[in-house]
């Protein structure tokens, strides 16, 4: 999970992030929480993980390294080459993937209440909502 430490005074900041597209409607779902992302649209509370593939642990709410900052939020990466590099980790374990989705990068902006901070080493930017520009 994210560590967030420091407010932005930004109103919002693009960077890079992995996740599953659905082949058959073309939605975007969190890989390591399960819901849709509804472009511009406020993040959802998660109170059940329903994580596509098994990448992420199975139990990240109740997980040490889960971080109250990130509830109603979701992260990416300053960098394209972080997000590659996430991605890469993912796809290196064939059980990791679920053959309803393709796990892809995406440019995108965070927006609203934004906290940056780490995904382990790797600096991110989380917002309360995001809005896809494009598919890398």
């Amino acid at each position: 999970m994210c560590d967030l430490m420091k407010e932005l005074e930004e109103k919002e900041f693009t960077g890079y992030k992995v996740v599953a597209k659905h082949k058959q409607n073309g939605k975007y779902y969190s890989i390591a929480m399960g819901f849709c992302y509804n472009d511009s649209e406020i993040i959802p509370v998660v109170e059940e993980q329903n994580r596509i593939g098994h990448y992420f642990v199975g139990d990240i709410l109740k997980h040490i390294t889960f971080k109250n900052e990130m509830v109603g939020r979701t992260a990416v990466f300053k960098s394209l080459d972080q997000a590659k590099e996430l991605l890469e980790e993912i796809m290196e374990d064939s059980d990791h993937y679920d053959l309803n989705y393709n796990f892809i990068i995406v440019e995108a902006t965070v927006l609203e209440d934004l906290l940056e901070g780490f995904y382990y080493i790797n600096p991110v930017v989380a917002g309360r909502k995001i809005k896809f520009i494009s598919e890398v």
